[in-house]
């Protein structure tokens, strides 16, 4: 990239290096919502922006708390039975849509750089077809019209066919991103073997964070089974420690994520809820972008037990039969309060919906030391996921679940 570009990538004794602004900057960042004053309370200083719909107005707040912003760009994943971009006219909106974007943001402060698709399912192939010849079209349309920013894309895991093609066949990218999640050594195994067959582009961390709900361990009847929010942050906190900071060649890496969203549960990767709330890991990250150690937590729920029976037991139930559900926490305090609910999970991955509050009968413990209730299971048969929130008087929450199955006896 040019030398007097505001953010460029330079090559280094170690391997590569972000300039911006004239200074080196290692990416401590997170993916999700603009929490943009709690993101820089936690020493982070990058956020990556999935949903551009309010762009400009949060490049403004991510100035406001020096944050630096990556923007994705949005673009269909390539697809051989249903390919979008052997649609001329399709393609020609989208590069329209690309440019005004890229356009209307590119002189803005707080932009870092631009990320071009996520997860695309890049083709593996020696020569171009359509999708690639009309993505390279569209990174150097990118950096026609914005020299100044990087252009990164990002793939799934560490695919080696992917980042292989990449590499090969799109060698305008000025970096690559890794969505990857249940084993970052993967990322090491990978760039040593494209090293033997190509230059290595620099790269990233696009997404991390605990296994993701289609790599982890399941019930006995293939129901997902969900780390309490501090085992969360117990993963994240060693995974950055032993991973991503001893990882010398990395730019920096972005945690997910930042927000809520229903991913295999309502809370699988979830650092805040829905009204902003943060929980275990929101710490963790503070921990390890400030290297020092943070007295402040969330509530601490070691484990959830119903009918005394942990999650990888057999929970088996018949209609309306009265269980009950105890929280374990380490040090609870007289001001936590406490949320139930009773999901009824579809059969397909991340498909759930809430039961009506009747579903409970409550024991007559006060709300504010509800660490057990006793309810009466479901009429309905199938699976079912007790969900339980802690609050504390300082917006942090903390969340454990279990799910169990409901069979009529013959």
């Amino acid at each position: 990239m040019n030398e007097s570009a505001t953010v460029r990538i330079v090559e280094t004794e170690k391997g590569f290096e972000i300039i911006r602004n004239g200074k080196p900057f290692y990416i401590k960042g997170a993916g999700g919502k603009p929490y943009l004053k709690e993101l820089s309370e936690a020493g982070g200083n990058t956020l990556r922006l999935y949903d551009t719909t309010n762009t400009a107005k949060i490049l403004d707040e991510a100035q406001k708390y020096n944050i630096a912003v990556i923007l994705d760009i949005w673009l269909p994943k390539y697809q051989n039975n249903y390919n979008f971009y052997k649609d001329k006219e399709y393609v020609k909106t989208m590069k329209e849509a690309v440019k005004k974007f890229v356009n209307q943001h590119k002189n803005h402060p707080a932009l870092l750089m631009w990320n071009l698709g996520n997860e695309l399912v890049y083709p593996l192939t020696l020569g171009e077809n359509e999708f690639i010849k009309i993505f390279n079209d569209m990174i150097e349309q990118i950096h026609e019209d914005d020299p100044n920013h990087p252009v990164s894309t990002t793939v799934a895991g560490a695919s080696r066919g992917q980042t292989l093609s990449i590499h090969l066949n799109s060698p305008q990218l000025d970096l690559v991103g890794y969505n990857i999640f249940k084993n970052l050594k993967e990322i090491e195994r990978n760039q040593r073997q494209l090293s033997m067959v190509t230059n290595v582009m620099p790269y990233y961390i696009t997404e991390w964070s605990v296994a993701g709900p289609w790599e982890t361990e399941n019930t006995k009847w293939s129901r997902l089974l969900e780390l309490t929010s501090k085992e969360k942050a117990e993963v994240c906190k060693r995974k950055y420690e032993t991973y991503i900071k001893l990882d010398e060649e990395s730019l920096g890496s972005v945690a997910f994520y930042w927000g809520d969203k229903n991913e295999g549960t309502p809370t699988w990767f979830n650092i805040f809820d829905e009204e902003g709330r943060k929980n275990n890991v929101y710490f963790a990250l503070k921990e390890v972008w400030t290297g020092m150690e943070i007295e402040e937590d969330a509530p601490n729920i070691s484990q959830l037990l119903l009918n005394e029976r942990k999650d990888t037991d057999l929970q088996l139930h018949s209609p309306n039969d009265t269980l009950k559900a105890v929280l374990k926490m380490e040090n609870p305090v007289i001001n936590y309060t406490f949320k139930w609910e009773i999901l009824k999970e579809g059969l397909s991955f991340g498909i759930s919906s809430k039961l009506e509050p009747e579903s409970f009968i409550l024991d007559t413990i006060s709300k504010d030391k509800m660490l057990s209730i006793s309810f009466r299971a479901p009429t309905e048969e199938g699976t079912y996921r007790l969900m339980a929130y802690v609050y504390d008087d300082h917006q942090n929450f903390a969340t454990a679940n279990i799910p169990f199955f409901v069979l009529k006896k013959d």
